[in-house]
Order: C-alpha cells, then sequence, then structure tokens
C-alpha cells in the first residue's frame, strides 16, 4: 500500500483493535500477530473490490489479533480453540467475496463473549441482519459496517478472568 506507518495499512489505522495488537493478554496467546501479508494481497488487475475485500480481510485479522484474554472460549474444547482459530484464519485469508468474508464476520461475532462488548455495541449487532441474512445480501459496505460496529464494540482493554468466569455467558444466535 501506498502510505503506511510502521508496516501498517493506512486504511486500518483506525481500527481500534489495532491498539491493543502488541500488549499482553490477548486470546491468540503470546505468539505475535498473524502477518497481514497474504490478506492484503491482490493480483494484478485487481478490481476496486478486489482491494476493499483484501482491506477487509486484513481487518477482520486485526480484530481476532487483538481480541482480549478471556473473551473466546480458547480451551481444547472450546469453539476458538487452536485448531478452530487456525482454521478460521486461513478461511479469512482466501475469502475473496464480500458472502465469504461476512460468514467469517458472523462465526467471529458468534464466538465473543457477551461479557467483552459494550452494550450499545449489542444492540446495534442485533439490530443487524440475521447472520443468513446478511451473509446472502452481503456487500463490501455490509461487511465494513459489521465489522466496524464489532470493532467498537469489543472492549479490547479488559482482560481480567473473572469477567468470563462470571456469567461464562456466550452470545447464542436463535436467528
Amino acid at each position: 500500500w501506498i502510505a503506511e506507518k510502521d508496516g501498517f495499512p493506512e486504511a486500518l489505522l483506525h481500527l481500534r483493535a489495532k491498539k491493543y495488537l502488541h500488549t499482553k493478554k490477548r486470546a491468540r496467546g503470546s505468539g505475535p500477530p498473524i502477518l497481514l501479508t497474504n490478506a492484503l494481497s491482490v493480483g494484478p488487475g485487481a478490481s476496486s473490490e478486489d482491494k476493499a475485500i483484501s482491506i477487509l480481510r486484513a481487518a477482520l485479522l486485526t480484530v481476532e489479533a487483538a481480541l482480549p484474554q478471556g473473551s473466546v472460549d480458547t480451551s481444547s474444547k472450546g469453539p476458538w480453540n487452536q485448531q478452530s482459530a487456525t482454521y478460521w484464519r486461513s478461511l479469512v485469508e482466501k475469502a475473496e467475496g464480500p458472502a465469504s468474508l461476512m460468514g467469517c464476520v458472523v462465526l467471529l461475532e458468534d464466538v465473543i463473549s457477551e461479557n467483552w462488548l459494550r452494550p450499545q455495541a449489542q444492540h446495534l449487532l442485533s439490530s443487524l441482519p440475521l447472520h443468513w441474512k446478511a451473509i446472502n445480501d452481503s456487500s463490501v459496505s455490509s461487511v465494513a459496517m459489521r465489522l466496524w460496529v464489532l470493532d467498537g464494540g469489543i472492549m479490547y482493554g479488559t482482560t481480567e478472568k473473572l469477567r468470563s468466569e462470571s456469567s461464562g455467558k456466550r452470545r447464542r444466535h436463535t436467528r
């Protein structure tokens, strides 16, 4: 990308998640965040939609990499165990259109504990189209909006173990 600051694409500088990528107690563990090179790559002659999708892939991976410890169940039998998270990341990197990327967004959205979402974000997310409808009717702008709401709603600075243990609630969609 033309304008990058510290190797981070300018288009992603406004993500709240960016601030927490290199902080301790992230759900991904102590390893470094995933490289965004694969997510950002587009072939020669890429359309503007292809370029936008690549930015959204990188944004989604950034949000996931910044998730606070306890916000998702990373236990070996949990929905965001090492194998599931790795597979999900590969799906994001390979997402080629709005529908496949929206599928990745709603998967992540669904595994994040309500305890790590601001009440306003919970309300906004519940007001957005149902998951199946969001995927079927997805567009670049609808993926960007849902991702923006999710990024703005996650309490990245909260890493207390007690927060997840107090109720153990995960968002359950009966949609």
